[in-house]
């Protein structure tokens, strides 16, 4: 017999793993409708030129691309940001902002094979359109914090940054794309050897230098904030500090200070980001399991400008993180050779009840027999 198999990066869910999941998905689903998000959904195959206005600079190896009958090229969605980006821009076009948006919906990136990652991913999140500073960061933020707690995660973290203050630092020596695209690169590595000679090969002052050099560093405690502002060489760079000092504030009212961690060396893979940047991570677990922040200028690629912030959380690798215990209780409807028609009976009277249960015709059987998968009669 031939043996059939899915593709490297692909996966079957069955049982148990189907109802974990889709548990999960609505307790993340209804955390959201309570503080006033909408539910959402974007077509799985959008044009790839929507992908390709959306991104500076497209992530051509993680895209899944084909051709429609008319020649035009396709993809599979990446990411649900851009889908939403343009959906504002043609359904809500002339609605009112703020708007709220929440979503459950499976995205497709091309994984190295030896990496051992899934092409098909189920995002769940939201975006924030048409709020723009300190209390749309605040908002979103306390969202994403407060969702982890009550999924039950144990040890957790929330770590900062500020994508403005390396732009900043970049538009402040006129460093052109080719340089900003190699300095993120050595930067997101953490590749200080070679970034520090790199670095020392620009043509910038000596306060950018140190700035760049040091740019990995920048990580720790909130404390970090206070020496990165004795590095700041221009306005752009000091505004990035006085916004996460002022949210660090915030959320040391709000109780969640002990959760939070600084990295400026954090360089998002997706350039549409223009401000806050926060990641979590779980103790334990090698990547982040939420990501999100500001992105004010992508809106405007497809029509109106709006500021607008989010987050996503990756709902596969929750399933390893989050204890699951089914507490539905099934049937089992036995019935004897012959007597299926009394079985049916049967079942669908624990139906009208709201309860479900599986037929089995089982030798020897006098009558119908009702037994919970718990074990013992009914």
């Amino acid at each position: 017999m031939k043996e059939y198999s899915i593709p490297p990066g692909a996966r079957d869910l069955v049982g148990k793993e189907c109802k974990k999941k889709k548990a999960l998905q609505r307790t993340i689903e209804d955390f959201m409708k309570s503080w006033g998000y909408e539910e959402v959904m974007t077509p799985s195959i959008e044009f790839y030129k929507t992908f390709q206005t959306g991104f500076a600079r497209l992530l051509e190896e993680e895209i899944f691309k084909f051709f429609n009958n008319h020649g035009r090229i396709l993809t599979l969605r990446m990411d649900m940001t851009i889908p939403i980006a343009r959906m504002v821009n043609t359904r809500f076009k002339n609605v009112e902002k703020p708007l709220r948006f929440m979503y459950a919906a499976n995205v497709f990136r091309v994984q190295k094979e030896m990496a051992l990652k899934q092409h098909e991913l189920t995002d769940c999140g939201l975006e924030l359109i048409g709020k723009g500073g300190k209390d749309g960061d605040l908002e979103v933020l306390t969202c994403a914090l407060e969702l982890l707690k009550r999924l039950g995660l144990q040890n957790f973290t929330m770590e900062l940054g500020n994508i403005a203050l390396f732009q900043s630092a970049c538009d402040g020596s006129s460093l052109d794309r080719k340089e900003v695209k190699n300095l993120t690169k050595l930067v997101a590595r953490k590749s200080l050897k070679e970034l520090g000679e790199y670095v020392e090969g620009l043509d910038i002052s000596k306060e950018a230098k140190s700035f760049f050099i040091e740019l990995p560093l920048l990580c720790g405690g909130v404390d970090v904030v206070k020496y990165v502002k004795y590095l700041c060489f221009n306005q752009g760079m000091e505004d990035a500090i006085d916004e996460m000092e002022g949210l660090l504030g915030d959320l040391e009212d709000l109780g969640y200070l002990d959760l939070i961690s600084i990295d400026f060396g954090k360089l998002p893979r997706m350039d549409y980001y223009t401000g806050l940047l926060f990641e979590s991570y779980v103790k334990g677990v090698g990547g982040s399991i939420l990501s999100g922040g500001r992105y004010d200028a992508l809106l405007e690629k497809f029509g109106e400008a709006k500021p607008a912030i989010g987050f996503s959380i990756k709902l596969d690798d929750l399933m390893n993180l989050v204890p699951y215990e089914d507490e539905e209780e099934s049937f089992t409807v036995i019935y004897g050779e012959g007597e299926i028609r009394v079985g049916i009976k049967e079942l669908l009277e624990l139906q009208r009840d709201g309860r479900s249960g599986v037929l089995e015709e089982r030798a020897g059987t006098k009558g119908v027999e009702v037994v919970s998968n718990r074990g013992g009669k009914c």
